[in-house]
Order: C-alpha cells, then structure tokens, then sequence
C-alpha cells in the first residue's frame, strides 16, 4: 500500500510537471505576431525619434531676423517736417548698404551707393548710377513716392537715408560724396547745390533755413 501511494505521489507530480511546461509554450502564429508588432513599435519610434532629430536642426538653423526703420521725407525744407516710419523685419545682419536697397525697394528710385566707416561716423559715396546723381526717371517712382521736379526727389533721397541711417546705426553724423570721393554736386539745386566732402549732411530743413546765410 505505502509503494502504491509512493508510485501515485510520483505519477502526480510528474503530469504537473509536464502540465506547467505546456502552458508555457508559445505556439508558432502567436511568436511571429508578436514579432511584428514589437518590430513595428521599433520601426515607429524610430520614426518619431528622427522627425523629432530634423525638427531640432531647422530650429537650430533658424534665420536671425532683425528689424530696421526705414525714414522718408516727403516735406522736405520744412522745420516741422515728420519724418514716416516704416519698420521692416529682415534676413541676418543689416549693413548701410542693405538700407539702401531696402529704401530703393520701397521707394522705386536708386539709392546706390558705397559707404564706410570714417571714425565713428559714415561716409556715402553715391554711384553715377543712382537716381540722385542721374536724375528723375519717371517711370521708376512708385505712387506714394511720386515727384515732379528734380530738386524735390534729390531732397527726399538725401534726408531720407540720412535719417534712416542715423537712427538705425546711432551715429551722429553722415558725409556725403559721388562717384569715388569727389563733392556731391549738382548743375541745379535749390537753395545749395554743392556739398563739401568734409562738411556732414544736416538736413534739407537746416539748408533752406540758412539760405543766403540768413540764421547763420
């Protein structure tokens, strides 16, 4: 009797053995669908972790932009004249030189030029190019900045990117000249129509109220 529960004791704890391993098995569908889920979460998070990676660098590669001023005059000789502020939103760096492009695009007449510093101060070298230097075209003004004589729009010109450079670049005087550091002469202008090259622009209001040395 005791080899009989013995036996017994021995043939039981084998079909538990054996029943343990069969619940622990995995059949071969369910391993190959596992597979391709846990291969599709991995192909998933990767995903995810390189759009997040690109995200990062067009972020770290964003485009400085600055905001700049632009100035015009279209009262010129006035001493109550106010100058028309235009604030612009640009790529990178401003330079005197994008002031002047800025103020062609806005205007349609040609503010070209070269311009250095000289000390703490700018000196404009306008092109025989520009319209200051060659004249009124017509055609080229856009309909708020639209003149009708010469002197009118060489005024606006002057003062406008004198103002404009002043105030974008905090310095207190702006020396103009043309065509390679010669005066800034004209066969025509009302009341003055040379600029000496060591004598900084003052403004069309300063020139009109001292003409004929009158307030000097």
């Amino acid at each position: 009797m005791k080899k009989f529960k013995n036996l017994f004791a021995m043939v039981l704890t084998f079909c538990i053995l054996l029943s343990g391993c069969s619940s622990n098995k995995t059949s071969p569908q369910n391993s190959q669908e596992n597979s391709q889920e846990n291969s599709q979460e991995s192909k998933t998070k990767s995903s995810d972790d390189s759009n997040s990676k690109n995200n990062s660098n067009d972020d770290e590669q964003g485009v400085l932009m600055t905001t700049v001023v632009l100035y015009t005059n279209m009262e010129t000789g006035s001493e109550n004249a106010e100058f028309k502020e235009e604030p612009m939103e640009c790529n990178g760096e401003i330079t005197v030189g994008n002031l002047g492009e800025l103020l062609s695009d806005m205007t349609g007449l040609g503010f070209y030029f070269t311009a250095y510093m000289q000390g703490d101060d700018v000196v404009v070298d306008w092109a025989e190019n520009s319209t200051l230097v060659s004249g009124l075209d017509i055609g080229e003004q856009k309909e708020d900045f639209f003149f009708f004589d010469a002197d009118s729009m060489r005024w606006f010109m002057m003062d406008s990117l004198w103002k404009t450079i002043t105030e974008n670049f905090d310095v207190e005087n702006v020396y103009y000249t043309m065509e390679g550091d010669q005066e800034l002469e004209f066969s025509e202008l009302y009341p003055i129509n040379i600029f000496p090259k060591d004598v900084p622009y003052m403004g069309s209001a300063f020139y009109f109220a001292h003409t004929d040395g009158e307030g000097e």
